[in-house]
């Protein structure tokens, strides 16, 4: 606001320089600002903005005055407590919220450790009793109380389908065959009339993958099928994509 006894004087809002406006900020808040110019404030707001003039230490008084424009610690109290401490506990420290402190450490530019960094330190420090329920929480979610149990150990057959380089052979397989299946000659991704489902091509073992373990990346033991070729391959069974014990006899 004026000083007492300052004679204010009404600028002409269209004919402002920069100069003078950037004067008048210096001088004034920007809500004194418009009322001289006989603008809103945020006419001046977004003239500040487009040239550049900063409005620090103005208050926006189209927001209530809260917690988030009050909380400006020092950088380097705010860096030491965010090294030693969680985002929670800082904000309890300091009274306010968590995206408050997010957003001043980001305001301030501070590489502190990360979450992971962090639940790690707080992990070797941790409380018995913290380590106790811990370990109730994940008795509870093991064996056969797991989610994905499935009756006992993954196969090993199931996990040499899961390895980088049967992958690969998959890859070699249908890059040989020009991605089209040999029975039919449908192509990667052709869009079925019927369905309207996208063609997914497989690669078959012509030796069974189970009975013929030597065979199985060998790039002559595969061929490339599309997914109903491919099922009549296994004695036409609906659904039968890998190898069953009847069909791999009847395959070897």
């Amino acid at each position: 606001m004026p000083s007492s006894g300052e004679v204010t004087v009404q600028k002409d809002w269209k004919t402002l320089s920069r100069s003078e406006f950037v004067e008048l900020m210096e001088r004034y808040p920007a809500k004194e600002v418009a009322d001289m110019c006989g603008v809103t404030f945020a006419a001046v707001y977004h003239r500040a903005r487009t040239d550049g003039v900063k409005l620090r230490g103005h208050i926006d008084v189209r927001k209530p005055t809260g917690p988030s424009r009050r909380f400006h610690p020092p950088a380097d109290e705010l860096a030491d407590l965010f090294q030693r401490m969680s985002m929670k506990e800082v904000a309890e420290h300091y009274g306010v919220g968590e995206t408050v402190v997010h957003k001043r450490i980001h305001e301030y530019g501070l590489d502190g450790p990360g979450r992971s960094a962090r639940m790690k330190a707080y992990a070797k420090d941790r409380p018995d009793e913290h380590n106790r329920k811990i370990g109730e929480s994940l008795s509870k979610r093991t064996g056969s109380l797991a989610a994905n149990w499935r009756g006992g150990v993954t196969s090993l057959e199931q996990c040499e389908r899961t390895r980088l380089n049967y992958r690969q052979w998959k890859i070699a397989v249908l890059t040989r065959d020009g991605f089209r299946c040999v029975e039919c000659g449908v192509e990667q991704g052709h869009i079925c009339s019927c369905c309207r489902h996208r063609v997914a091509l497989h690669a078959h073992h012509v030796k069974s993958f189970r009975n013929h373990p030597e065979l199985r990346l060998i790039l002559e033991n595969g061929i490339t099928l599309c997914r109903p070729c491919h099922e009549k391959t296994h004695h036409g069974k609906p659904g039968e994509l890998l190898e069953s014990p009847e069909s791999l006899d009847a395959t070897a």
